[in-house]
């Protein structure tokens, strides 16, 4: 039954996490990745809510209240919308475009949570391919949204249950309240 793993990883909110600091194989700086889990989030994860994060400025997948889960990627390109159009025959404007642009643009998709999140197990896949990010609950894809560019590779551990840009010593938040399993951190899609 989903209901009764007992090998996982237990976090109370109460400063416990797991922390993999800067290993090679997590410094991703191409255009795929794919976050996967399996979590049981308990009543206290509304207050904060994260569940796998490289830092504010890479990726991650986070609890907003009690409504929302979020998907991020930070790249190295930003979007037309963004960065405007610009005649491709004039040089000068694809210049000051150029000069301008955002070094660092942060891709969001935000999916409504399922009514059971709370005291049951489910499975999410955070998947970026290089044009697209899309967040799934349960295999049911919940949202989407084009992306692009290469995932921006921040100086921030890999932590789960935390993370480690805004979550420090004065944190006033329970940072998460779950039971999760099965994480995954790769670089496809």
């Amino acid at each position: 039954s989903r209901n009764r793993k007992t090998h996982v990883i237990d976090l109370s909110g109460h400063d416990e996490w797991v922390e993999v600091y800067r290993d090679e194989c997590l410094e991703l700086t191409g255009d795929n990745l794919t976050i996967s889990f399996d979590v049981m989030p308990r009543k206290l994860i509304s207050s904060c809510g994260s569940f796998v994060t490289k830092g504010e400025w890479q990726f991650g997948v986070q609890q907003e209240g009690k409504e929302k889960l979020s998907f991020y990627v930070n790249t190295d390109k930003a979007p037309e919308s963004v960065l405007g159009k610009v005649d491709p025959n004039d040089f000068r404007a694809l210049m000051r475009r150029a000069m301008s642009a955002p070094k660092n643009y942060k891709y969001v998709v935000t999916a409504a949570l399922p009514s059971d999140w709370e005291d049951n197990w489910h499975h999410v896949d955070a998947v970026y391919d290089g044009n697209r990010m899309t967040l799934s609950i349960d295999g049911k894809e919940l949202a989407s949204a084009e992306a692009s560019g290469n995932i921006i590779n921040a100086p921030f551990p890999v932590n789960i249950g935390r993370n480690e840009q805004t979550h420090g010593q004065d944190t006033r938040v329970y940072i998460c309240d779950a039971l999760m399993d099965n994480v995954v951190i790769a670089d496809k899609s």
